[in-house]
């Protein structure tokens, strides 16, 4: 018989666009895969493969890109499809050389708090769908986008044009109660974009610290929902376009802000317990519709990269719905029939 693995993920990563080769990774003994461990596909991969990595009971850990150009794809952040990625002290790391790459489609904690746990894109890194928290760093320099990501840890920009848009940025108070700083830069460092975020502390408790030496940002159509600061430790920055309630600090409204109204979402609880039970749309007479930049919403489910309606981290691939075998025995130079039925994501 012919071996069936590379027909099984098929089924589970089916796609009807052409890349290069597709690499796929499995720790869950029930579904055997070419490699075990991320790292091990990307040694194996060359520029412009895929690295698909399949949801487990086990986590996996850190990895390493250099010098090429990888997607690393998992089957997102919530629910039986988890893709976890538990770091305890290892990091994620796509060095000078890995351009263009991309991270879609996981969770990335760690059970236990070490300090060396941490992110780390040199330029032009794209993370997105991915769910970062448990004070996992991370560190970006210069041309990197994070879009449609939920973070409840610190992001350190290092570089000039980093686009950070469609995000929830959340205070959890984990390990120790120690508080969030959203976004933290470093002097003289331009072209920051922040676009289109929810910026949420706990309603009953801490509220979430925004900025810590920021510097030349442009800041529009976010919603800051009970942050403890807003324009404190972002010099030379404009902010347009923004709503903020039950904030520490107001902004002037020259530049189309909205000071202390409720964006009216349709569903946030008092505390940030379970995000994924949230509803962060807008209702109808909520102040925070038909106000940004673009004329659209403020918020996640406005702008140019809206947040996906599930939050669940699910890549944007095609999603298997049946797979079935026409003939269950091949013989020698004869050919295996299958029929495989999926659904656009």
């Amino acid at each position: 018989m012919k071996n069936l693995t590379t027909v099984f993920f098929l089924s589970l990563f089916f796609s009807i666009t052409c890349y290069g080769t597709d690499w796929t990774v499995s720790n869950n003994p029930n579904l055997p895969a070419q490699f075990t461990t991320i790292q091990e596909a990307v040694d194996a991969a060359t520029s412009g493969d895929r690295v698909f990595v399949h949801s487990s009971p086990n986590f996996y850990v850190g990895f390493k890109v250099s010098d090429k150009k990888l997607d690393i794809i998992g089957e997102g952040y919530s629910g039986s499809k988890s893709t976890i990625i538990n770091l305890g002290g290892h990091v994620i790391y796509f060095s000078a050389g890995s351009d263009g790459s991309t991270i879609v489609g996981f969770r990335i904690q760690q059970t236990r708090f070490n300090p060396n746990s941490a992110v780390y894109f040199s330029s032009n890194i794209t993370m997105e769908k991915c769910h970062i928290s448990d004070r996992i760093g991370i560190r970006v320099t210069e041309e990197n986008i994070i879009k449609n990501c939920i973070v409840d840890t610190n992001l350190s920009i290092q570089g000039n044009n980093n686009f950070l848009v469609n995000n929830i940025f959340l205070e959890r108070s984990v390990f120790g109660n120690a508080k969030l700083v959203a976004i933290r830069g470093y002097s003289n460092i331009n072209g920051i974009i922040i676009k289109n975020n929810i910026f949420s502390g706990s309603i009953s408790g801490s509220r979430i610290a925004l900025f810590g030496n920021v510097f030349g940002a442009i800041v529009s159509d976010n919603i800051f929902y009970h942050a403890l600061q807003t324009t404190a430790d972002c010099a030379s920055c404009e902010f347009s376009n923004n709503l903020f309630f039950e904030n520490t600090e107001t902004l002037s409204e020259e530049n189309n802000n909205i000071n202390n109204q409720d964006p009216n979402f349709l569903f946030v609880p008092e505390d940030l317990s379970d995000v994924f039970s949230y509803d962060f749309h807008l209702q109808d007479n909520s102040p925070a519709k038909d106000v940004a930049t673009d004329g659209g919403d403020l918020g996640i489910y406005g702008g140019s990269y809206p947040m996906p309606e599930r939050l669940d981290g699910a890549p944007a691939l095609p999603r298997v719905t049946s797979f079935a075998l026409k003939n269950i025995v091949v013989g020698q130079d004869g050919k295996l029939e299958f029929v495989i039925k999926a659904v656009a994501r």
